[in-house]
């Protein structure tokens, strides 16, 4: 059975419920080895919260619940910055990796960004997420900057930003 991203809306309280706690599953899975568990909880309170996805979801912002047979394993979020289209978000559960859920995020992606008359993509990825990296550079990514961002929890993130001409 194929993978199914179902858009989700803003008054889909249940569905941004899901992501949020499908958030707080990966993000202490992926990143507890190399952060500070009190950053990922900030970052979680921050921006994966249910408030804050809602708020997103009312702003440029357009969330994905990525499906296999109708169970939610990942999400992916979007949001368009001027000429550009920006993927913030693409996380999958860690039993559901290598499956095909990244490589299709990144064709509807590119689908989406077409529509609607982009002619750039653009990412974060954290500079010791090698396999990411790798991951985005074989789909045409090439690392554009690096960045280092100070959070108010005291954790500093260093990042590469990452771009696709299409």
């Amino acid at each position: 059975m194929p993978l199914k991203f179902r858009e989700i809306k803003p008054d889909q309280a249940s569905e941004i419920e899901t992501i949020s706690v499908l958030a707080k599953s990966i993000l202490h899975e992926f990143y507890g080895p190399q952060m500070p568990k009190h950053h990922i909880n900030y970052f979680l309170d921050k921006f994966q919260s249910t408030d804050a996805i809602k708020e997103q979801l009312n702003d440029s912002w357009k969330y994905y619940l990525i499906e296999l047979k109708d169970v939610s394993i990942g999400y992916m979020g979007i949001c368009f910055e001027r000429e550009k289209m920006v993927l913030s978000k693409l996380y999958v559960l860690a039993n559901q990796r290598n499956m095909g859920a990244g490589k299709a995020a990144m064709i509807l992606t590119e689908s989406i960004a077409r529509k609607n008359g982009i002619k750039e993509l653009e990412l974060r990825v954290n500079q010791m997420n090698i396999r990411a990296i790798k991951f985005y550079k074989n789909y045409g990514f090439r690392v554009a900057d690096d960045i280092s961002t100070d959070y108010e929890s005291g954790h500093t993130e260093h990042d590469y930003i990452m771009i696709k001409k299409l």
